[in-house]
Formats: C-alpha cells, structure tokens, sequence
C-alpha cells in the first residue's frame, strides 16, 4: 500500500511539475512575442525619428532663409516704414496689414520649428523608454529560460526517481 501511495505522489509530483513547466512556456512564449512587437514599434519610432529630425532641420533652415531676407530687406517688413512712407490712409492700412501678415507669416514658421523641435525631442524619449523596455523584456525571458531548464530537471529527476522505484 504504501509503494501504491508513493506512486500516486510521484505521478502527481510530475503533473504538477509538468503543469508548472507548461506554464513557464506559455508565459516565455508569450514573452518572446511581446518581445518581437516591442522591436517592431522600436524599429517605426526609429523611422519616425528620422523623418521628425528631417522635418525639423528643413523648418529650421526655413527660418534660417527667413531671418536672413528680414536682415537683408528690413526696411520693407518694418511697420515703421509702412506708417511713414505710406501715400495716404489706404496706402498705410495696407502696409500695415502687410506687414501683420508677414508677422503672422514668422510667427508660424516659428511655432511649425518649436512643433517639430519638440515632436523630435518626445519621440527620442519614447525611444529611449522603449530600449529600457526591451532590455527588461530580454532580461525576464533569460529568468524564465533558466526557470525552463530547472523545471525541466525537477521533472526529469522525479520521472528518474519514479523508475528507480519501480526497479
């Protein structure tokens, strides 16, 4: 009777070592997917950045053109000249909404710079989160192929230990 007993505990013992194995790999499984997706998206920001960094050096060398003509033109921009060389009050009107729109103009070119200086900024950050990430990611699936290995011993050695009890 008790050889019977010690059968049925090891025959349980090995279900739930094996159970608990099956767990370890679907959760490992699991893990190397979220792994593969987090690479993924990794891979699009890294894109994303490259086109924001572009797009933020094309505003900037925009506003580079643009303060560049305001030097060399200012007298035209300057609502001072609109005021005082204007030819009567329709003339200085127009001037003046010349000049506000050329303001407004800047004002955008400046605001689209600002926009894409921060949009490189957000993404090199959510890049930077996401490494940290993966780099997590990585680790828990190194500590679960060694919980693998361990539990594929514990289930190997009372499978071995069950033999011997037969023998």
């Amino acid at each position: 009777e008790m050889c019977i007993r010690d059968r049925q505990t090891t025959a349980d013992d090995i279900k739930n070592k094996s159970a608990k194995l099956d767990e370890i790999l679907a959760a490992q499984k699991k893990l190397q997917t979220d792994i593969t997706n987090k690479q993924a998206e990794i891979e699009q920001n890294q894109k994303d950045l490259a086109a924001a960094q572009e797009k933020q050096q094309e505003q900037y060398d925009a506003m580079k053109k643009r303060i560049q003509f305001m030097y060399e033109n200012s007298a035209e921009d300057n609502i001072w000249t609109a005021i005082i060389e204007s030819n009567g009050i329709t003339d200085m009107l127009n001037r003046i909404e010349y000049v506000s729109d050329v303001y407004d103009s800047d004002r955008a070119l400046m605001d689209s710079y600002q926009a894409a200086v921060e949009q490189v900024k957000e993404i090199g950050t959510k890049l930077d989160n996401d490494m940290n990430e993966l780099t997590a990611m990585q680790d828990d699936y190194e500590k679960q192929q060694a919980d693998v290995e361990a539990a594929i011993v514990a289930v190997s050695y009372t499978h071995l230990r069950a033999h011997e009890t037969v023998l």
